[in-house]
């Protein structure tokens, strides 16, 4: 076991970068509270908030804490451990998708996805 060092950081990560136009195809982008050296800061946990734009829309925020009273079709989820997942779904249109990650206190984090 390794203990994070550093200030708290946001890591996000997109399991794929091009989702087809016009189905259902859908990228499941993790997010982790890191220390400086990347490791997961698993005791430390805040509410995070997902922003959609462009080509995409988001489909579903969450962690798995167990009764935390929260919605997964939110645009904010607190994390648990230090994790949330997004899930982003590709557009009837090929375009871009813009995904911007905020917690308070913490940098914001951006990433794009193309629809093809």
């Amino acid at each position: 076991m390794k203990t994070a060092a550093g200030p708290a950081e946001l890591r996000v990560v997109a399991d794929r970068s091009t989702l087809q136009a016009k189905t259902q195809d859908l990228a499941y982008i993790s997010i982790d509270l890191t220390g400086a050296d990347g490791i997961t800061k698993s005791s430390e946990d805040t509410a995070v908030t997902v922003e959609v734009a462009g080509a995409g829309t988001l489909l579903a925020l969450g962690s798995a804490r167990p009764n935390m009273g929260e919605n997964f079709f939110s645009d904010t989820h607190t994390t648990y451990y230090g994790k949330a997942l997004a899930v982003v779904r590709g557009g009837d249109a090929p375009g871009k998708i813009t995904v911007t990650v905020k917690a308070k206190g913490l940098p914001a984090k951006t990433l794009e996805l193309e629809v093809i």
